[in-house]
C-alpha cells in the first residue's frame, strides 16, 4: 500500500489538471519526488527484512523440538539389536511451488534426461529436522501431488494424503544382490521406486526394515509429517507409535512459535 502510493506521487507531472491550482501542494509533492526514490528503497529493505525474520525460527523452539526428536529416537526405539543411527526420527515441512528438484523416489516423469531426476516444479516434504547427531543430514524428498493422493510418494507421502498414521513393519532386506522383482515388490510397499534404491545402495546405504509416518498439524492445518524408519524389521510398530501421539500433537504446538 505504503509502496503503490509513493509511486503514484511519483507519477505526479505539474501540469496535471488537478494540481494546476494548487502550488503549494506542487511544491511538497516536487521536494517528495526529489527523495521518493531512496524512500521507496527504504520500504523494499523493511519487507525484506520482515520477510528473513519471519523465515528464521526462534532458538528457544528449534532447541526444543531437537530434544524432543532425540528423547523421541530413544524412548521408540530402545532396546533395538542397530546402532542408534540407524534407528531415526525425521521431521518433515511441507514446501509448495520448488523448482527443479532432485527426486530418486521418481519412477521418471520424462524420458528427456535432465528431467528423469527432476521434476520442473512441485509439492514436497522436505527435510526440517532430525533426531541425533550422526544423521542430521539427508536429501530425501517427498513429492506431494495434492490433486491425486495416489501419486504422492513413500512413506510421508501416504501419512501426508491420508492425514492419518501409516505403518510399514517387517520389511524385506533390500541388498546389491537382491533380485529385480524383491526390489520392484519393496519399492512398490514403500511408494519409492527401484531408481531410489539402486542409489541408495550406491552410496553404501542400507534401506529400512520398517517405517511410520504421521502428519503434523500446526494451527489446525497439516504443516508436516514425523517419519520414523529402522533397519530393524520390527524396531516401528503400532504400539510404538499410539504411546507417543502426544509428542507428535507437542511438537506440532511449539512449531506455532516456530
Amino acid at each position: 500500500m505504503l509502496s503503490s502510493l509513493i509511486i503514484w506521487l511519483m507519477d505526479v507531472k505539474k501540469d496535471d489538471k488537478w494540481i494546476e491550482q494548487k502550488p503549494i501542494l506542487w511544491l511538497l509533492i516536487d521536494r517528495f519526488q526529489e527523495m521518493a526514490i531512496w524512500l521507496l528503497l527504504m520500504v523494499g529493505l523493511v519487507i525484506a527484512a520482515t520477510a528473513i525474520m519471519k523465515r528464521m525460527a526462534d532458538p528457544w523452539v528449534v532447541e526444543k523440538l531437537q530434544f524432543i526428536l532425540d528423547e523421541y529416537q530413544d524412548r521408540v526405539f530402545k532396546n533395538l539389536n542397530v546402532p542408534k543411527d540407524h534407528n531415526r526420527v525425521t521431521l518433515f515441512k511441507f514446501k509448495k511451488n520448488l523448482f527443479f528438484r532432485r527426486h530418486w523416489l521418481e519412477s521418471g516423469v520424462s524420458t528427456w534426461f535432465p528431467f528423469k531426476t527432476r521434476r520442473f516444479c512441485g509439492d514436497y516434504l522436505v527435510p526440517y529436522m532430525r533426531s541425533g547427531h550422526l544423521t542430521l543430514n539427508t536429501k530425501t524428498i517427498f513429492y506431494i501431488d495434492s490433486e491425486n493422493s495416489a501419486k504422492s510418494q513413500g512413506v510421508a507421502g501416504l501419512a501426508w494424503s491420508q492425514r492419518g498414521v501409516v505403518i510399514l513393519p517387517d520389511l524385506p532386506e533390500i541388498t546389491s544382490n537382491t533380485k529385480t522383482k524383491a526390489r520392484e515388490n519393496y519399492a512398490t510397499v514403500t511408494k519409492s521406486s527401484v531408481r531410489f534404491l539402486e542409489r541408495y545402495l550406491a552410496e553404501g546405504r542400507i534401506p529400512s526394515r520398517a517405517m511410520a509416518a504421521m502428519p503434523v498439524e500446526c494451527n489446525g492445518k497439516l504443516w508436516g509429517v514425523i517419519v520414523l524408519d529402522s533397519l530393524d524389521p520390527l524396531g516401528v510398530t503400532a504400539a510404538s507409535v499410539e504411546h507417543y501421539t502426544l509428542t507428535v500433537a507437542l511438537i506440532g504446538h511449539l512449531l506455532e512459535r516456530a
